[in-house]
Protein backbone atom coordinates (compact mmCIF):
# COMPACT_ATOMS: atom_id res chain seq x y z
CA UNK A 1 0.00 0.00 0.00
CA UNK A 2 1.31 3.57 -0.76
CA UNK A 3 0.06 6.73 0.70
CA UNK A 4 0.70 10.49 0.08
CA UNK A 5 -0.48 13.30 2.04
CA UNK A 6 0.54 16.64 2.28
CA UNK A 7 -0.56 18.28 5.35
CA UNK A 8 1.12 21.38 7.41
CA UNK A 9 3.34 20.93 9.92
CA UNK A 10 0.83 21.59 12.25
CA UNK A 11 -1.39 19.39 11.16
CA UNK A 12 1.36 16.52 12.47
CA UNK A 13 -0.17 15.49 15.56
CA UNK A 14 -1.20 12.09 17.42
CA UNK A 15 -4.13 11.34 15.22
CA UNK A 16 -1.78 11.55 12.62
CA UNK A 17 0.55 9.16 13.16
CA UNK A 18 -2.69 6.75 15.11
CA UNK A 19 -3.80 7.13 11.27
CA UNK A 20 -0.30 5.51 10.03
CA UNK A 21 -0.58 2.63 12.51
CA UNK A 22 -4.15 1.80 11.53
CA UNK A 23 -3.74 2.42 7.51
CA UNK A 24 -0.60 -0.11 7.90
CA UNK A 25 -0.73 -2.14 10.77
CA UNK A 26 2.01 -3.99 11.61
CA UNK A 27 3.97 -3.46 8.20
CA UNK A 28 7.11 -1.47 7.96
CA UNK A 29 6.76 1.84 6.62
CA UNK A 30 9.45 4.30 5.16
CA UNK A 31 9.15 8.12 5.76
CA UNK A 32 10.10 10.60 3.78
CA UNK A 33 9.25 14.45 3.98
CA UNK A 34 9.93 17.00 1.51
CA UNK A 35 8.59 20.54 1.33
CA UNK A 36 5.38 20.87 -1.03
CA UNK A 37 6.75 22.33 -4.47
CA UNK A 38 3.58 24.22 -4.70
CA UNK A 39 2.91 25.20 -8.28
CA UNK A 40 6.39 25.16 -9.61
CA UNK A 41 5.22 21.73 -10.44
CA UNK A 42 2.09 22.76 -12.17
CA UNK A 43 4.03 25.24 -14.23
CA UNK A 44 6.45 22.63 -15.47
CA UNK A 45 3.72 20.72 -17.15
CA UNK A 46 2.18 23.44 -18.35
CA UNK A 47 5.18 24.36 -20.09
CA UNK A 48 5.45 20.86 -21.22
CA UNK A 49 2.55 20.91 -22.64
CA UNK A 50 2.89 23.95 -24.36
CA UNK A 51 6.19 22.45 -25.14
CA UNK A 52 4.30 19.51 -27.28
CA UNK A 53 1.62 22.03 -28.79
CA UNK A 54 4.31 24.36 -30.73
CA UNK A 55 6.41 21.05 -31.26
CA UNK A 56 9.65 22.68 -29.42
CA UNK A 57 11.96 21.02 -27.23
CA UNK A 58 11.01 17.56 -28.09
CA UNK A 59 13.26 14.75 -28.03
CA UNK A 60 12.53 11.38 -30.60
CA UNK A 61 14.11 8.99 -31.26
CA UNK A 62 13.33 5.64 -32.99
CA UNK A 63 12.12 1.64 -31.26
CA UNK A 64 15.65 0.31 -31.82
CA UNK A 65 17.13 3.57 -30.26
CA UNK A 66 14.88 3.39 -27.32
CA UNK A 67 15.53 -0.20 -26.87
CA UNK A 68 19.40 0.29 -27.09
CA UNK A 69 18.76 3.22 -24.68
CA UNK A 70 16.78 1.04 -21.84
CA UNK A 71 19.37 -1.83 -22.56
CA UNK A 72 22.53 0.24 -21.18
CA UNK A 73 20.39 1.69 -18.11
CA UNK A 74 19.20 -2.02 -17.39
CA UNK A 75 23.04 -3.03 -17.60
CA UNK A 76 23.83 -0.05 -15.35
Amino acid sequence: MEAIYRLKPSELNEDFIKLVRKLFKNKEVEITITSASGSKGKEEFMQAVEDVRLRKNIISFSPDDFKKFSEKLVAR
